[in-house]
């Protein structure tokens, strides 16, 4: 179990799994990887050990290791179509039941690296799809096991893999982490994504926003916790989406105008801000680019051509996805009313003719209001406050949806409130729309952002009045909107945010902007100097002297080598010659032809403790004779309570 090969093969078919995007398949090979090495482990210690480290490719059955590789890939094409999860990684499936294969019987070094360069690749895979921070997790792990599993191997003395004097220690491994971060901050970016259009009937989890159009007989659509995105900016309101206009008798249907808006600026006085929007999954979104209010201005550089279209909202002309999903728009929150367009207000006061019972009771509820405005609000209130919001109503009667909901149901999702809200007004001849979109509920303290989730998708009702234009209606009652999560969900949240605002989406332009504010940042740290004079000169001659300081300590902690290199080479010839007199006395002798590596690969026979005595002394001898490196006084007393042990133990036996 603390082999880092199989530890490094564990990694590689459990990020496998993670193909699937859910947790089955990767609990499923971890498992599976714990039976393999369980029974393996059994076989390996009933089984003989080979004569020469390169004897257990006798061992090697390539027809059946083939066989398992092609079901293996096989399976993972046809099995991943049934629930619906990706079959684009099928080679990798097959490579993972020969990897798992593997662990029932011995391998040699040159089999462990290949088996080490398959969990690598199964590595890279899982880093171009989890994009989230499960990532760190893998990245620590093989940060910690793959230099850790290349230096078992230098045990096993693989040709290709050069030796090394010491196992591996902190340092070693924090110098492969910050290589990594080097790598991440000055490699240069390439465009990530591909302008695909996004699917118009299908998108991300849950279908599209078109998936979820109002009916009064269907429920609402996903609830999932997921974030889709994320917005920041001040007195954020409603994110509309679509709007709704035809109603059939039983169904709204989205409004497709043929023409848009051209972009206007805001009259000198009004009060503009502006908005960031930063989108994960802009498949769900189709075209469509959630703002709130009167769009005054909008940037971006994951979609062509943004307009409005005849209801005030941004569509595009198609999406991609790409490493930074983000947009810029400014907002106008004191617009001048809107003029209802020309000839638009029978589409907007049209509805099917109300029941008698319907008709009487809306003139009731009706009747003491004044205006158009406040029968819009009473009518607003009183749905709002008399009936009750419940996901998954059952139907309602198609024939007289309306009636039926109002004095029978009395109850239902967001959608059955926007659309008998609208249906009401149009009675009252007050022009009105249903529109789909998003409420932004919960800001993250941590973060500040609005996170907007699946589950925040929303209908409410905008009604047209003279003096007013278009005013947002929400019927719904309050005590179904979505509300704060825990302290603890919300700093993950926004670890979430972090991790896809600076590594997810670091992309060119990200990495160019960051390292021209640090030439600018060095070009202004003279100036600085010159007007900080005296905490400049106090943090200098901190970092001298603490940097001063550890060296020192380091170099009187460090054991000092044991002269030149040329004595080094007798010492440890001497070291060397008296471990094979030992070894010889115990029937186990060099050959001339024998390289020390390759004698040391003969001594597997003998007890573990020997076995370390013999790679330690080699380990040395090569590395002064051939690596032309000087001996260490803790090297020379390794070696000398080395032979004592294996004098100690030869006498024993």
């Amino acid at each position: 179990m603390k082999n880092p090969y199989y530890l490094l093969v564990l990694l590689g078919v459990v990020c496998q799994g993670l193909a699937w995007d859910d947790y089955w398949l990767p609990a499923g090979y971890g498992l599976a990887w714990l039976l393999f090495l369980g029974v393996g482990a059994r076989w390996r210690v009933r089984a003989p050990q080979p004569a020469h480290r390169d004897a257990a490719q006798s061992r090697a059955t390539p027809p059946l290791e083939a066989l398992v590789l092609i079901l293996g890939c096989l399976a993972g094409y046809l099995l991943g179509k049934v629930p619906g999860h990706s079959s684009h990684f099928f080679i990798g499936h097959g490579l993972a039941w020969v990897q798992l294969a593997r662990l029932l019987r011995p391998l040699s070094p040159r089999e462990r690296l290949i088996g080490i360069l398959i969990a690598v690749f199964q590595v890279g895979v899982a880093c171009t799809i989890i994009l989230d921070f499960r990532f760190l997790l893998i990245l620590a792990a093989a940060v910690w096991l793959i230099p850790a599993t290349l230096y078992e191997l230098e045990r096993l003395r693989l040709p290709v893999v050069r030796p090394v004097r010491a196992p591996l220690g902190a340092s070693t491994f924090l110098l492969v982490f910050l290589a990594a971060v080097m790598v991440f901050l000055l490699f240069p970016r390439a465009y990530l994504g591909s302008p695909f259009r996004a699917n118009l009937a299908r998108g991300g989890e849950g279908g599209t926003m078109l998936d979820t159009i109002l009916d009064p007989a269907r429920s609402s659509g996903p609830q999932s916790r997921r974030i889709l995105m994320q917005v920041q900016g001040e007195q954020l309101g409603y994110l509309r989406c679509y709007a709704l206009v035809d109603f059939d008798g039983s169904q709204w249907k989205v409004d497709q105008p043929a023409s848009w808006l051209k972009w206007s600026a805001a009259p000198a006085g009004h009060r503009v801000v502006e908005r960031q929007a930063r989108v994960k999954n802009p498949a769900y979104l189709a075209r469509i680019l959630p703002t709130d209010g009167r769009v005054v201005g909008l940037d971006g550089s994951f979609f062509r051509r943004a307009y409005l279209n005849l209801h005030g909202m941004v569509e595009t002309e198609y999406l991609w996805n790409r490493a930074n999903n983000t947009y810029r728009y400014l907002t106008d929150l004191t617009p001048e009313p809107e003029p209802l367009p020309p000839g638009a207000a029978a589409r907007f006061l049209a509805h099917p003719a109300p029941s008698p019972k319907v008709r009487q009771w809306l003139a009731q509820l009706t009747a003491g209001a004044t205006n158009q405005l406040a029968k819009a609000r009473h009518l607003e209130g009183y749905l709002r406050d008399h009936f009750t919001y419940e996901l998954g109503a059952p139907e309602l009667n198609r024939a007289n949806a309306l009636e039926d909901f109002l004095f029978q149901a009395r109850r239902g999702h967001c959608e059955r409130f926007a659309s008998a809200l609208a249906l009401l007004l149009r009675m009252e001849g007050i022009p009105s729309r249903v529109i789909i979109g998003y409420l932004p509920s919960v800001q993250n303290p941590i973060s500040g952002w609005y996170d907007i989730r699946f589950r925040d998708a929303h209908s409410w009702t905008e009604a047209w009045l003279p003096g007013h234009g278009w005013v947002s209606l929400d019927a719904t009652p309050r005590a179904s909107l979505p509300s704060g999560d825990s302290s603890w969900s919300e700093f993950w949240e926004a670890l979430d945010f972090a991790w896809y605002a600076h590594v997810v989406n670091f992309d060119a332009p990200t990495q160019n902007a960051m390292w021209s504010d640090v030439a600018q940042r060095v070009a202004d740290l003279p100036g600085w100097v010159v007007r900080h004079a005296p905490a400049a000169f106090a943090t200098g001659a901190v970092l001298v002297f603490g940097v001063g300081g550890w060296v020192l300590w380091r170099s009187r902690r460090r054991p000092p080598a044991t002269g030149s290199v040329a004595e080094a080479q007798v010492v440890t010839a001497r070291y060397y010659a008296a471990m094979l007199k030992l070894l010889a006395a115990r029937g186990c002798s060099k050959q001339p032809s024998q390289t020390p590596w390759e004698f040391a690969a003969e001594t597997h026979r003998l007890p573990p403790e020997a076995q370390e005595v013999v790679r330690r002394i080699t380990s040395c001898f090569c590395s002064v004779r051939y690596g032309q490196n000087v001996l260490r006084e803790e090297d020379e007393r390794e070696m000398d309570r080395g032979l004592a042990r294996l004098k100690q133990s030869s006498t024993g036996a």
